[in-house]
């Protein structure tokens, strides 16, 4: 007896991933670091028609490709037509997604959890947290404050009234436990919190450098600017066109082409490479 085979093709299924549409999902405009790199100013892309590829990794015509990585495992911001100083969401399957602003969301999951704040002990010799982690926990947040909270009106940390720095202790100390008594222990809080004001003004300048001209940059603050209001993103970008400003940045890019080797092998300190040896 001879077998008989089916030759009925069962029907294809309603949805695939050729044929998915996300016009409902909202896809990130690029922000200033990801701007940075292809040096352009962002732009406002369509919000009708996002790329489906850019969360469900590349459509049929695009199968050579490696997939994107997902929208929910990146960190993002949602910036808008004037810019963010964050990372952004990737728009193609090329696109590679950078780290966004940080928003304390990690420290605040561990006090949750364990119903305590997160103990900051102080090493003399290394004049640092003695642990790796609970440094990185704290400069991360301290981050985010001062994007969040600091005023930027001085141009310098230095500049910065005692009540404005006592104020962004206390929302420091709101998930870190924190003695001051050392004046060892308060220079190097006082130390990251200095890092992180200028770090956050050097993207604010690269912000400003982006921009066509002076009046261009006047009239498109950056996200981070919006709620500190129009004062002081004016004295900003009145520092940045300075000449005392552009003759010490000048300096400052001719010093670092003199540099002999990294300071740094990763993003941790040395001091943590070294105990760990």
């Amino acid at each position: 007896m001879s077998r008989v085979t089916s030759t009925i093709v069962p029907p294809l299924p309603q949805t695939s991933r050729s044929n998915i549409t996300s016009t409902n999902r909202f896809v990130a405009p690029l922000s200033l670091r990801h701007s940075l790199q292809t040096s352009k100013l962002p732009e406002t892309p369509s919000r009708t028609r996002p790329n489906p590829s850019a969360q469900y990794g590349p459509s049929s015509d695009n199968l050579d490709r490696p997939p994107a990585r997902p929208v929910s495992a990146a960190r993002h911001h949602i910036g808008y037509e004037n810019g963010s100083c964050a990372g952004h969401l990737p728009m193609n399957p090329d696109d590679v997604p950078t780290r966004g602003a940080c928003k304390q969301i990690k420290t605040s999951h561990i006090v949750r959890t364990t119903r305590e704040k997160i103990r900051v002990l102080y090493n003399s010799v290394s004049r640092r947290a003695t642990s790796s982690r609970v440094h990185s926990l704290l400069v991360h947040d301290i981050g985010a404050i001062i994007r969040s909270h600091c005023p930027m009106n001085t141009c310098y940390w230095w500049s910065i009234s005692p009540t404005e720095k006592k104020d962004l202790m206390d929302e420091i100390t709101m998930n870190f436990e924190i003695s001051l008594t050392d004046s060892r222990f308060a220079n190097y809080i006082n130390s990251l919190n200095n890092g992180r004001y200028r770090e956050f003004k050097a993207e604010l300048s690269a912000y400003y450098k982006l921009r066509k001209s002076h009046e261009d940059a006047l009239a498109n603050s950056p996200l981070e600017m919006l709620e500190r209001g129009v004062d002081q993103w004016v004295e900003l970008c009145n520092h940045f066109n300075s000449d005392k400003f552009k003759k010490a940045s000048l300096a400052n890019i001719e010093n670092r082409s003199k540099k002999k080797y990294n300071h740094r092998t990763d993003s941790r300190p040395l001091s943590y490479i070294v105990d760990e040896m």
